[in-house]
């Protein structure tokens, strides 16, 4: 099964019945998404050395679809939306895109631009680019609980989380007996090996692209996890 069908039968299986719960229509308020993936280059990602998936935080600029239940293919919808962002194309200047599609670069070279795939750890966002209010945060980590799925249908050969350490708990919720390995000359908190049954051997954890250019560590860490990706590097 191609990743783009293994995505569409999770999200059917899934979304549905999220949107249809009663106890979830208030909470949903003043919030976008959900952000569901897809996989429509699936030649550049199946095909490349290194299947690279990122993740982030939630979305910004992501379309209101707070009317999605009410849409006839909900699922369909939110997938479109997701290629309609194009992997940041015509917003490389941001740094989460800059930094994934240089990575993606570094890993396999040339210009695929459609080579990685992204996926983010909630799949809502209190608008505009704010992570989901904590009573929706609890009602997405419980009931809403997708990502280790996602990951399963895409299969990719490496992850890198950039989700910070303030998602740490997040984590551990969404994957339960997971560990923080600390990178030699590293701070834990800055950088980190994932290991779970449910991630790629060769998974990571660090800051936000943000906060990395801000504060002038983003070649840095960008060369250093290409070298751990790699096997050049412990």
């Amino acid at each position: 099964m191609s990743v783009h069908d293994s995505l569409v039968q999770l999200y059917r299986d899934a979304i549905p019945p999220f949107l249809a719960d009663p106890a979830l229509s208030g909470k949903l308020a003043g919030h976008d998404g959900p952000f569901l993936m897809d996989c429509w280059e699936e030649r550049q990602f199946t095909g490349a050395p290194v299947r690279l998936l990122v993740v982030g935080q939630q979305t910004n600029r992501y379309e209101a679809i707070a009317d999605i239940g009410q849409r006839p293919d909900p699922v369909r919808h939110a997938m479109k939306c997701y290629v309609g962002e194009r992997l940041g194309i015509g917003h490389r200047n941001l740094p989460f895109f800059h930094f994934a599609h240089q990575l993606d670069r570094d890993l396999n070279g040339g210009d695929r631009p459609f080579g990685f795939l992204w996926a983010n750890l909630w799949k809502y966002e209190r608008r505009y680019n704010q992570p989901p209010a904590p009573e929706l945060r609890e009602a997405l980590l419980e009931r809403l609980n997708i990502l280790p799925r996602e990951i399963a249908a895409c299969s990719p050969s490496a992850a890198v989380f950039f989700t910070g350490h303030g998602n740490d708990g997040a984590l551990r919720h969404m994957f339960a007996g997971i560990e923080f390995i600390a990178i030699p000359g590293h701070d834990i908190a800055g950088l980190a090996r994932l290991s779970h049954r449910d991630l790629p051997a060769r998974a990571f954890r660090t800051h936000h692209p943000g906060y990395l250019r801000r504060s002038g560590q983003e070649s840095l860490v960008r060369e250093k996890l290409a070298a751990l990706i790699e096997g050049r590097s412990r």
